[in-house]
């Protein structure tokens, strides 16, 4: 995914053109850019593995990538194929790791424990002992490893595009970027960080499971320079790199000395090997040369009575990921916006036909969208979605609207058609004129945070597996007019949204995040249209591949049968 755009803030739907608006437009040919099995996401299809069960140490996991990495520069936004590679390789103060049924869930790794005061402003993590960085570096990490990351990512010498993850921070500005002296971080002793945050934030520590949070060697990095950093990176992880040959393949190898004792690495080489398209993917896979691959578009459903399915040579499954499209609404157009659009915009709700949006976008792997939150994120079942596929409801709440005529915009390029043609269609059923503009993707995003747009297709990719990653960036009055462009605000959702930012107890957190959604649904400044998911077939010669709803495996868990 490519393309950068500057603007006040990067945690955007489009999140700076980078990720999250790229990933949720893109075609499902590409729908590895949306990850894995999401948190909580069934997979379906799934034939029975080998009856082999004991893992078992050795041999080499081939795993395909539709692009190469590129950089690893700690200040670039990684795509879901850079992270996973990294993930592997690097570590931060917690992880989130992939449960056996698919969920995420946050644990320690650097950090063996942590804690905030009363209020969650202030929270001290607890390194573990003895955790050492990767040859050639090969010494112990400490707190003041921690600190100099947080200072390098967020010092404004280094532009980073990650930023906006920093925001919390007391003494980052609202670009997440701060000078050293001002940042909250502070190393109280060998292994005791302190970070200080400008606002209650109870889910933070969640935060800290993104690839932004890794922690590198800074000393290594000086000594070498960035650009050969950036090809070779150093962590704490599983893996450490051996080889890379660029635009084509990278080779990490296992290390035995890793600090995790509770089981794995196991296989000794992870092959990364670089594809230039999901149907050659598929080929070398047929071929037994990877051991996964992406099913190519419209092959979903063939893919499951495959004979090699069927046999258990092969597992096929489709699972879902933390990544919404969503038909948006500019809020202070004079049409659709505002309290004055509000039965329009719940009429319009009630004609989209999700299923049908599903098939045009996907051949059916895409799920129908059945609320805010996607399936897995805590929550995510509690409010469902109020407006079904209801056109008699729809040309009820339009009575007495008069003719309406919707300009309904989209991105050139994204294959995006049939999508815009089953909203066409649903919306004409109950009596709406749709005028359609498609526009290139880089005037497409400065149409839409200029507030020219009326009603148009976005999307958004979770930061991190917890409510606060769709409601707060998508639905908080000072961060919607940047992150999807709708310009939403209401007071009390705002103060729903902190409310449970300050909480600390899940329970009465969720139920503010109810609340919140319940009023977000009533106001409806956004459609949710459907869930991205991916479909892939893997050998069963590999073992515990778990898919991540972020993009990547926990690949030291895989063992060869």
């Amino acid at each position: 995914m490519e393309g950068v755009v500057e603007m006040r803030r990067r945690r955007t739907v489009f999140r700076g053109a980078v990720v999250a608006f790229l990933a949720a437009l893109l075609p499902v040919a590409l729908s590895c850019a949306c990850g894995g099995a999401a948190t909580g996401g069934a997979a379906t299809g799934a034939s029975s593995p080998g009856t082999d069960q004991t893992p078992r140490q050795g041999g080499t996991l081939t795993y395909p990538l539709t692009l190469d990495p590129g950089t690893f520069d700690p200040c670039v936004a990684q795509t879901d194929q850079g992270t996973a590679v990294l993930h592997q390789v690097c570590e931060g103060l917690v992880r989130w790791e992939v449960q056996p049924d698919g969920t995420l869930k946050t644990v320690p790794c650097l950090a063996e424990s942590w804690g905030a005061n009363a209020d969650a402003t202030v929270w001290t993590f607890d390194l573990r002992h003895g955790v050492m960085f990767q040859a050639p570096v090969s010494r112990e990490v400490t707190s003041a490893d921690v600190v100099a990351c947080l200072r390098y990512v967020t010092d404004p010498a280094h532009g980073s595009e990650l930023g906006y993850l920093y925001v919390p921070i007391a003494g980052t500005d609202e670009n997440g970027r701060a000078d050293a002296g001002m940042l909250g971080v502070k190393a109280l002793d060998r292994y005791t960080v302190r970070i200080t945050l400008k606002y209650p934030y109870s889910e933070f520590a969640d935060t800290l499971g993104n690839p932004a949070f890794f922690v590198f060697p800074l000393d290594r990095l000086r000594a070498v320079g960035l650009k050969a950093y950036a090809r070779h990176p150093v962590g704490t992880g599983p893996y450490r790199f051996e080889r890379r040959e660029a635009r084509k393949s990278i080779d990490l190898v296992r290390r035995p000395e890793w600090w995790d004792s509770s089981g794995g690495p196991y296989v000794d080489t992870i092959h990364y090997e670089v594809f230039s398209s999901v149907t050659t993917m598929m080929l070398a896979f047929q071929k037994g040369t990877v051991d996964w691959t992406y099913v190519p578009e419209g092959q979903a459903a063939a893919s499951q009575s495959l004979p090699q399915v069927t046999s258990g040579a092969w597992m096929a499954a489709t699972t879902s990921s933390l990544a919404i499209r969503y038909l948006c609404f500019n809020m202070t157009d004079p049409v659709v916006g505002g309290t004055r659009g509000v039965k329009l915009r719940r009429a319009l709700a009630c004609a989209c036909d999700r299923q049908a949006v599903s098939e045009a976008s996907s051949g059916g792997v895409f799920l129908p969208a059945s609320g805010l939150l996607p399936p897995g994120v805590p929550g995510s079942g509690d409010v469902p979605d109020p407006y079904g596929y209801e056109p008699a409801k729809a040309r009820e709440l339009l009575r007495g609207l008069g003719p309406v005529t919707l300009r309904l915009a989209w991105p050139i390029g994204q294959q995006q058609e049939g999508t815009i043609e089953v909203l066409t269609e649903d919306l004409a059923e109950i009596g709406v004129t749709v005028k359609t503009r498609g526009l290139p993707m880089d005037d497409y995003i400065e149409y839409i945070l200029a507030g020219k747009g009326q009603a148009y297709l976005a999307g958004w990719v979770a930061d991190y597996p917890t409510p606060d990653s769709f409601l707060y960036p998508l639905f908080e009055s000072g961060e919607s007019p940047y992150s999807n462009g709708t310009g939403y605000a209401n007071a009390d959702v705002d103060a729903l949204l902190t409310e449970a930012r300050a909480t600390p107890d899940g329970a009465p957190r969720r139920q503010w995040y109810a609340e919140a959604q319940r009023l977000i649904f009533s106001d409806a400044p956004m459609i949710p249209l459907i869930v991205f998911a991916d479909a892939r077939l893997s050998s069963s010669r590999v073992a515990d591949l778990r898919f991540s709803s972020l993009g990547w495996a926990d690949l030291w868990k895989a063992w060869v049968r």
